[in-house]
């Protein structure tokens, strides 16, 4: 068998083997459903965005939907740029994209029903550059009740923001309403987070900082100056479905000097504020990584704050020289997944400078206390560039729930197969650059504990990591693997306990 090497204790299924077109690149997986799944790919060829619904567990395709982005964006548009939300509801798809011109941005919706059929272009909201604005943007997410959040955003040349909230609902397809922010100062004025709740009520959090300084930032051979910024204040704000005005509540930050990072996660008639920053430690005269949580009611100023560090195992495994700083304070994780689970909230995060992916932060939270109860940091380290390869998306993380139990799969060094997953040392970790030959490894946490397994070893063919929606669906996993000229499908079930 030229597939590479399982673990023979999983259930394995491999699809046939199907002509590969390297024009033909598959980016994301939704595999949601019992007996089916979804592809996305880019047709380079036709210059266009495919969907296949592919079935479960032979891979036959039973449905083909091209998106004809073609007939809306640019010949030369490049759509691996296109800034965009692919997800399935109630056995519909949603494909949400921008679509940028020099003097004007447009968020467009395309559904697509359980035979393949698409809809038109239904336009969602659109920007015009003016010229009393230096800077124009759109932002959106998907929140509570599958509805999708989309933020406007004109900076002027006097540094003032203007921002508008809608809230589109994507089954009656119409805004539930469009909300004007008070403008705010670009420069120390910021909306760290933004979501909606079960009742459709926008929360954010909103901070005022002073300028400290400035520095020097180097990117993409472009230098700026950035400000150094120290907080002065920050917000809960509250602007309910039917209320006509938003309503500010102050949340005490005094344990935090800097705020770096920060989370919201609406629930019901209370708000989980999770806070990452840094605070002075005056005794040292050095700053320190402080992780705050909030839990605040949005209808009073009732709040229960816990302050929490990287527990010794963590804070030590972050504490080397990665740059230019060693401290483990330096290093900050961006949040990409989060999953509720009865009384938990469980969280993701990652560390990417460039085209360097880095270690993983997993937190469990009590979502009535505030309290974080579980912390792992996750191996890895992947240096890819992406114009060096034809899979954009080998660096993703795969990751699939099922009750309390998390798996992590992820491009993996051989070398590295022999380390310790709880205990692993960054420095010693080998870095991984290829696709080829390399480990698929899957990382497990599981009743606070945290193992790797070995699920396929790249050979012959080569299991390509890509952007994967399982939902709740914990039972199977999906991957696509690609010899270059033939590719297949694996449905992978955990064994049997």
């Amino acid at each position: 068998m030229n597939c590479g090497a399982f673990l023979f204790s999983q259930n394995i299924t491999f699809s046939r083997k199907f002509d590969a077109l390297k024009k033909n690149v598959p980016i994301s997986i939704i595999n949601k459903q019992a007996h089916y799944f979804h592809v996305l790919r880019y047709n380079k060829l036709g210059h266009d965005m495919t969907i296949e619904r592919r079935a479960k567990p032979s891979a036959e395709i039973i449905a083909f939907t091209p998106l004809k982005l073609d007939s809306v964006n640019a010949g030369w548009f490049d759509y691996e740029e296109l800034d965009y939300l692919f997800f399935e509801h109630k056995y519909k798809l949603y494909f949400i994209f921008e679509k940028v011109l020099n003097s004007k941005k447009t968020i467009y919706l395309k559904v697509i029903d359980t035979i393949g059929k698409s809809s038109g272009f239904i336009e969602l909201a659109s920007l015009e550059r003016d010229n009393a604005f230096q800077d124009f943007s759109f932002g959106f997410k998907k929140v509570a009740n599958n509805n999708v959040l989309i933020i406007a955003s004109r900076t002027g040349y006097n540094n003032l923001r203007r921002q508008v909230m809608m809230l589109f609902d994507i089954e009656k397809r119409k805004m539930k309403w469009i909300k004007k922010l008070p403008p705010e100062n670009a420069e120390n004025e910021f909306i760290i987070d933004y979501d909606v709740n079960m009742e459709n009520d926008l929360i954010y959090l909103h901070s005022k900082n002073t300028v400290i300084g400035y520095e020097t930032i180097d990117k993409d051979h472009v230098r700026y100056e950035k400000p150094l910024l120290r907080l002065d204040s920050l917000f809960l704000v509250r602007w309910g479905d039917t209320l006509r005005f938003p309503i500010k509540r102050t949340v005490a930050s005094r344990a935090l000097s800097v705020i770096k990072k920060a989370f919201i996660f609406p629930d019901k008639r209370r708000v989980l504020i999770s806070l990452q920053g840094l605070k002075e430690d005056s005794a040292k005269g050095s700053m320190r990584e402080v992780f705050l949580n909030v839990n605040m009611s949005i209808d009073s100023n009732n709040a229960a704050f816990t302050t929490t560090e990287f527990d010794s195992l963590i804070q030590r495994q972050l504490t080397f020289y990665d740059g230019t700083y060693k401290e483990s304070f330096h290093k900050t994780h961006t949040l990409f997944a989060n999953h509720l689970s009865k009384n938990f909230l469980n969280t993701f995060s990652e560390r990417v400078e460039g085209n360097y992916y880095k270690e993983l932060l997993f937190r469990r939270t009590d979502i009535n206390t505030g309290q974080v109860v579980l912390q792992k940091l996750i191996p890895r380290k992947l240096v890819f560039f992406k114009n060096r390869i034809r899979f954009k998306n080998v660096n993703e993380i795969m990751l699939s729930n099922s009750d309390d139990e998390y798996r992590i799969v992820t491009l993996e060094m051989p070398d590295n197969f022999e380390a310790n997953p709880e205990n692993f040392v960054y420095d010693k970790f080998k870095k991984e650059t290829n696709l080829w030959r390399s480990n698929i490894v899957m990382y497990i946490i599981k009743d606070g504990k945290l193992k790797k397994e070995l699920i396929f070893r790249n050979a012959g063919f080569d299991l390509v990591p890509l952007k994967y929606d399982g939902g709740d669906n914990g039972k199977d996993m999906v991957f696509y693997v690609t010899s270059g000229s033939y590719e297949k499908f694996i449905v992978w079930k955990p064994a049997l306990q």
